[in-house]
């Protein structure tokens, strides 16, 4: 016989299976890094909470050599990074009268909240992957680890000056990640092509990066770090999608929803990201603090 109930119920509102599928979409919608990584699901149900990552070195350019000359051999060597699958959690809490009473739709609030919560986990994962990339240019030529003592824009030349460090032919596709406070000192440099479609991310292109912008690169002591990235650098691999379980507390009348992933991130080409530092001096044109208003 059917369910003939005419009053709803908690169990009505609140679905976890339905909302882990929700929180799965939202999330990997917001994941602002998610263009610029591979996705990797192969550790699903797989045992194990360590990967691996085997790459090869390369062996260098040949050379010329005189008719009966020899040439000594190199070695074709390997070498190898590893991730680490870590958890990300995020737990709401909801009175029954919030949920039954309260304005608009807080169970689709919560969903959509979780989502993005997760997915910044992943991204804060991908910056600090980002970070550990060698290659790095400074566009005020100050020495690594200090500040920059003059101001210094974030302009075409600095991105040009950034993607020589690759030292590659490739004419690959390159992203530049930066933080808002930049946005309008590439908006203004001449050589700036905006993107009319918005909705894609990516606020335009200059020296060929497509540019995207994040509050997740660094920002520390008035200096910048923003990213150039090649496609096959990042990594994320999934070990178990977005779950979500609830549970009700019975005194007082309210139910936890909780929400969680278990994933890892890579580097998995360091030779494909260049760090772009720029800076503001500590008595700028941009505020006192050197630190744009």
């Amino acid at each position: 016989m059917g369910d003939t109930r005419t009053v709803t119920i908690l169990s009505d509102l609140i679905n976890p299976e339905v909302m882990g599928d929700m929180v799965t979409a939202e999330m990997t919608a917001k994941i602002k890094f998610s263009p610029l990584a591979e996705f990797d699901y192969s550790l699903k149900e797989q045992p194990g909470n360590t990967i691996t990552l085997p790459y090869w070195k390369y062996v260098g350019d040949a050379q010329i050599v005189a008719e009966n000359e020899g040439l000594d051999a190199v070695l074709l060597e390997s070498d190898f990074t590893t991730a680490t699958v870590v958890k990300a959690v995020r737990n709401v809490e909801i009175t029954d009268e919030a949920l039954l009473s309260g304005y608009g739709d807080p169970m689709g609030e919560t969903t959509l909240q979780l989502g993005k919560s997760l997915a910044a986990a992943v991204d804060n994962a991908l910056v600090a992957a980002l970070q550990e990339a060698p290659l790095k240019h400074d566009a005020g030529g100050v020495a690594e680890g200090e500040a920059a003592a003059v101001a210094t824009k974030l302009t075409y030349a600095a991105v040009v000056d950034a993607i020589d460090k690759f030292s590659d032919e490739d004419d690959e596709e390159m992203w530049l990640i930066i933080h808002p406070d930049l946005k309008t000192q590439l908006r203004q440099d001449p050589l700036f092509v905006s993107n009319d479609d918005m909705k894609s991310g990516v606020i335009g292109e200059i020296a060929g990066c497509k540019i995207i912008v994040s509050r997740r690169c660094p920002k520390v002591d008035g200096t910048y770090t923003s990213f150039i990235v090649k496609p096959g650098a990042l990594s994320v691999f999934i070990k178990r999608e977005a779950e979500v379980e609830t549970q009700r507390v019975i005194n007082p009348k309210k139910t936890i929803i909780s929400a969680d992933i278990h994933f890892a991130t890579a580097l998995r080409n360091d030779s494909k990201v260049v760090q772009l530092y720029t800076g503001i001096s500590p008595a700028g044109e941009n505020g006192e603090n050197g630190e744009a208003e």
